[in-house]
């Protein structure tokens, strides 16, 4: 469900929970899309976005019977009437939930339909958490328990669309394709600042968390990646450029041709295939042992860590930065070695850089 494209609102009902203010404004109807383009476009950059995120993580439904979320998105895929009714009930529960917790702040609860081009299926619910901010405001239209009331969002074409900041909390949920599968569930938390995430979203969708292919994947970049760092000190600078060079061939197309021709990484496996000292294949296996546990072998997903790959970037004392191409960087960057041993000289990396050009940025 990752990496959404071509997604297009069908279906959308907005509900104001301000628990501060004691306002709760459910809607009775949905906000009228069909001449309202720049609010269907900004639900659906949101929607896409949040595919987007590194951070959103995969869950599936728990066990539990019943589970009452499950079955309110299935009746809600299944049956067109189900929509509003429920999104009601989902509306009323994040209410209750935001009254008894007050790390979650007022906004508009916004429940979507939509469709979209993803391996998930074609047929999609979004509930999503925004806080109206800049870029659009509430207004409720209509009489109230005249069954026509709705919350709309009267958006500011000179503002809109705004960053993926205004969104705080999203579910995207797949309608699944057979009746034996349970459905995909993609959650991204905006607002997770002490590892909350999973605490509010299963008590919201009663949901277990799982690390998908493109959460391992990240996860073994990263690994990685602070493997080689925290080694980096002890290494000749034929080995860094090495061993560099053999992390970033596992995230190009190429590298995954060559490392999965059975369809996934043995992980051991390739740390013990480094041509390196015993000492630097064991701190490998140590950290990657750590990060996935009995996990041995993951399927890659090139598709999200291609962005966390297309540069390197180097982080030195100071605010010193360096970002460069990968592609670029074995012909600027010629040795990288640390400098331990100078009499009366704190200890320092020496980075040695090849550039035909070098001049200083006004920009700031």
């Amino acid at each position: 469900m990752r990496s959404l494209r071509k997604v297009v609102v069908t279906e959308a009902i907005i509900h104001i929970l301000e628990k501060d203010a004691g306002k709760k404004i459910i809607s009775e109807r949905t906000v009228p899309l069909k001449n309202n383009e720049n609010l269907s476009v900004y639900f659906e950059k949101l929607i896409q976005e949040a595919s987007e995120e590194g951070a959103a993580r995969a869950a599936t439904f728990s066990d539990a019977d019943p589970n009452e979320p499950f079955e309110l998105c299935m009746k809600m895929f299944r049956n067109p009437k189900a929509f509003i009714p429920g999104s009601k009930v989902f509306g009323e529960k994040f209410y209750q939930i935001m009254e008894s917790n007050k790390s979650i702040g007022d906004g508009d609860l916004v429940v979507c339909r939509f469709n979209a081009d993803s391996e998930s299926g074609s047929d999609f619910l979004a509930i999503m958490k925004l806080l109206p901010v800049g870029a659009y405001r509430n207004v409720q239209k209509g009489k109230a328990g005249s069954g026509q009331m709705y919350v709309d969002l009267e958006v500011d074409p000179f503002i809109f669309p705004k960053d993926i900041n205004v969104l705080q909390k999203v579910a995207l949920i797949s309608k699944p394709p057979s009746k034996d599968r349970a459905p995909d569930v993609l959650f991204l938390d905006k607002q997770d600042k002490r590892g909350d995430v999973a605490k509010f979203f299963k008590t919201f969708l009663d949901v277990e968390f799982v690390r998908d292919n493109a959460e391992l994947t990240l996860n073994l970049y990263n690994c990685l990646i602070h493997s080689l760092n925290d080694m980096r000190e002890t290494l000749t600078p034929a080995l860094d450029k090495y061993l560099g060079d053999k992390i970033y061939q596992i995230f190009t197309e190429q590298g995954i041709a060559a490392l999965t021709k059975k369809g996934f990484l043995d992980l051991y496996e390739w740390a013990e295939g480094l041509v390196a000292p015993p000492t630097v294949r064991s701190w490998f296996a140590k950290d990657l042992k750590l990060e996935f546990q009995n996990t041995k072998k993951i399927f890659l997903d090139l598709k999200l860590v291609e962005r966390y790959t297309k540069q390197r970037a180097f982080y030195g004392q100071v605010g010193s930065k360096f970002h460069v191409e990968t592609g670029s960087y074995n012909d600027l960057v010629q040795s990288v070695r640390y400098v331990a041993n100078q009499p009366g000289v704190p200890p320092y990396f020496e980075v040695l850089i090849h550039t035909s050009t070098w001049r200083e940025d006004t920009k700031r």
